[in-house]
């Protein structure tokens, strides 16, 4: 972690953006680390955010919506992408289970050729996808933006930054929560 705090310090001194973090050359040893580190992803992660092929929303944003309601009038629909036995044994407990569709990545284009009703309840109204780490839901938002679906945001950090802001934010979260 501390390596990669200095990665970033020096390239912030260094007057570069957050996408040039995506190119910057970085050493290691295949053994111990990747050839794409997490500096390489962060900058990945913002370009596509800067380029507009990624929307998001943020754990405390997904809050906000459902406490104030602005889901259920919206008709969002949150499509988690996680294999089925993890979005089972672990959802995201702020999620009403009338808005929470389980698709696993590898079945969703197959699945929304197949079910009309599913894909008439996500043109319906906003779509937010949420995997375990962002990776997948990144992936599915962008198979959902080519098969026509506008209105697909991403929860940002997925499931495991939703639960750390859970704990963060323990109030907030007990109301939506329980």
């Amino acid at each position: 972690v501390e390596k990669r705090i200095d990665v970033i310090a020096t390239a912030m001194m260094g007057g570069m953006s957050a996408r040039d973090l995506q190119d910057i050359e970085l050493c290691y040893a295949p053994p111990f680390g990747a050839a794409r580190d997490p500096v390489n992803f962060a900058g990945m992660i913002a370009g596509n955010i800067m380029d507009g092929l990624t929307d998001t929303i943020t754990p405390i944003e997904l809050i906000e919506s459902i406490q104030s309601g602005a889901f259920a009038s919206s008709k969002t629909t949150f499509l988690d992408v996680r294999p089925p036995e993890s979005a089972a044994a672990k959802p995201i407990c702020a999620v009403p289970d009338d808005m929470r569709v389980c698709v696993s990545l590898e079945m969703v284009r197959r699945t929304l050729e197949s079910d009309a009703s599913l894909k008439q309840r996500l043109s319906q109204g906003p779509v937010i996808v949420s995997c375990m780490s962002g990776q997948r839901a990144h992936v599915a938002s962008r198979m959902l933006r080519n098969m026509g679906f506008a209105d697909v945001k991403v929860l940002s950090g997925s499931a495991m930054t939703f639960d750390i802001t859970c704990k963060a934010m323990q109030k907030q979260c007990a109301e939506v929560c329980n």
